[in-house]
This record gives C-alpha cells, structure tokens and sequence, in this order.
C-alpha cells in the first residue's frame, strides 16, 4: 500500500542532516535533485510563514481602524466629542461658560 502523498510525484531520498553544526557540508553533500527538493521544501515554509504574518498584519490594522471609527464616528459626527468621564458641552462643568440666564 502507499504512504506518504497519495499522488504527489516521489521525491528522491535526502539523508537526515547530522544533529548538531555541519548543515552546510550536508547540504552541499547532497545530489542536485536533492538539494532541488530541500530548496522547494524551505520556499514553501518561508512563503507560508510570510503569508501568514502578512494576514495577521492586515487583521490588526483592520481591527484597529474598526476601533477607531467606533470610538469616534465617522468624521463629522465624532468631531469636537467629549472623552469619556469628562462634563458634556453646556452641562455646566467647570470648563463650560455659565449659559444664559433668563
């Protein structure tokens, strides 16, 4: 029976690196097609990696922006808002004017 990627054209046999250092003389150990495959197989993981970073990047900015509208409107209504806490303009705080009396 098959094992491995059912369909996937068979890749030539790379001997495992040696544990510790010595990745360079392995590599350049190996036979052309084999360095060919060890070449793919990082592309892909890199490619993958970047891919992935990218879209966590593009997320974040989206929910940051998503934020932003929320905390203030879009450009006209959230103009000239109180922050949080702070008196409403012409309730009387202490930064406000007395209003008129009548």
């Amino acid at each position: 029976a098959p094992t491995g990627n059912v369909g996937a054209a068979p890749s030539p046999a790379v001997p495992p690196p040696p544990a510790a250092g010595g990745g360079e003389a392995w590599y350049r150990s190996l036979p052309p097609a084999s360095r060919s495959a060890v070449d793919a197989g990082i592309d892909a993981v890199i490619h993958g990696g970047i891919t992935v970073a990218a879209r966590r990047i593009f997320d974040t900015i989206l929910q940051q922006r998503a934020a932003t509208l929320r905390g203030t409107g879009d450009d006209k209504k959230g103009a000239g808002a109180a922050p949080p806490g702070a008196p409403a303009a012409g309730s009387g705080g202490a930064a406000d004017p007395p209003g008129p009396t009548g």
